[in-house]
């Protein structure tokens, strides 16, 4: 690829020589694109041909921010093969970890279904004897009178609820 020669400077000696100037000023409002200009080249030439340059570049504007600028795809840190590789099997221990705590919540809330069918099926044979017993209540007044009912049915409570 040939150089381009701007004022008998090729442009890595340009960007160095912006560097010095903009660093020197310590002028921190100085944006990638007015960089590049000032440079004569365009924003995608600074990421795709000098990604080093364009990152010290943002990391040094940022500094004077109080939220850091979004990192380019062009200038994102690329992983070597051991850092994938060492990524890779910790998001598998991650997955490992969260099928575990899946399975155990599934686990759970199966076992707490159960519980509530029980405790349905509990709660329906007890209003069905409520109902037996209301009405062996009323055929208690009825053929013994108040008195001798409300006794047999206190007898009972006592007995049953024991």
């Amino acid at each position: 690829m040939p150089k381009r020669i701007i004022s008998g400077k090729d442009t890595r000696q340009r960007i160095e020589q912006e560097w010095e100037n903009i660093t020197s000023l310590k002028n921190r409002k100085i944006t990638i694109t007015s960089f590049c200009k000032t440079v004569n080249i365009t924003t995608t030439s600074l990421y795709h041909n000098y990604p080093d340059w364009a990152e010290k570049l943002r990391l040094w504007i940022d500094e004077g921010r109080t939220t850091p600028s979004k990192q380019t795809h062009m200038t994102k840190k690329r992983l070597s093969d051991s850092d994938g590789i060492q990524l890779i099997e910790k998001l598998r221990k991650e997955l490992s970890n969260t099928q575990k705590q899946l399975t155990e919540a599934t686990n759970q809330r199966d076992h707490y279904k159960k519980r509530a069918k029980d405790y349905e099926d509990i709660k329906t044979e007890n209003d069905k004897l409520r109902a037996i017993l209301q009405g062996l209540y009323g055929v208690l007044i009825r053929e013994l009178g108040q008195k001798k009912a409300q006794e047999i049915l206190t007898k009972f409570e006592r007995n049953f609820t024991k």
